[in-house]
């Protein structure tokens, strides 16, 4: 099946785990992806994200070296799970989450020879808690500045405000005279 040009695009833009030159740095930076899975279907085709979904999970339990283990009924079922529950997440949080998982951040996945899906979908929503308190953090900071940015254009204009008053009184001290 060939793939047509935003498709091959896409697969470009958000590689498989193990295909990828670089890690996603941060969870910052994975929260810096516009590209939810919902608009990915909207914009490039509907099932595209779900497709890639499977291939990064199949990716990820081949270098857990599960790949043997897991079948492809749990991997479909994972996979519509995700893009069902998780529809606002981005493909850069995905694959920062899987190489997370990967990592072993967040659990253990594959122990002897079976793999449940439960313990996947509990790392991921773990992994959308860390999200959402990072994105409080982040508009906290956000906020903390715009206070700051506020309050420093406050206090320009009280000094501008009182050297027109300063110069008005000289003027008028000038003028008395």
């Amino acid at each position: 099946m060939k793939l047509t040009d935003n498709e091959e695009s896409f697969y470009e833009q958000y590689p498989l785990v193990s295909q990828r030159k670089e890690q996603v740095a941060n969870l910052t930076e994975a929260l810096s992806d516009e590209n939810s899975l919902v608009l990915i279907d909207k914009k490039i085709g509907e099932g595209i994200a779900l497709k890639w979904i499977k291939a990064q999970l199949l990716d990820a339990f081949r270098i857990l070296g599960a790949a043997d283990v897991i079948n492809s009924i749990q991997i479909v079922i994972i996979a519509r799970r995700i893009r069902n529950i998780y529809y606002y997440l981005t493909p850069s949080e995905i694959t920062y989450f899987l190489e997370s998982l990967i990592g072993g951040n967040y659990g253990t996945i594959y122990v002897g020879k079976t793999v449940n899906p439960q313990n996947i979908m509990e790392a991921l929503k773990q992994f959308d808690t860390d999200r959402a308190n990072r994105l409080s953090e982040i508009e906290v900071d956000k906020a903390k500045e715009i206070n700051k940015v506020t309050k420093e254009i406050n206090i320009d204009k009280v000094n501008e405000i009182c050297k027109r008053i300063r110069m008005q009184i000289n003027k008028n001290k000038f003028n008395q005279k």
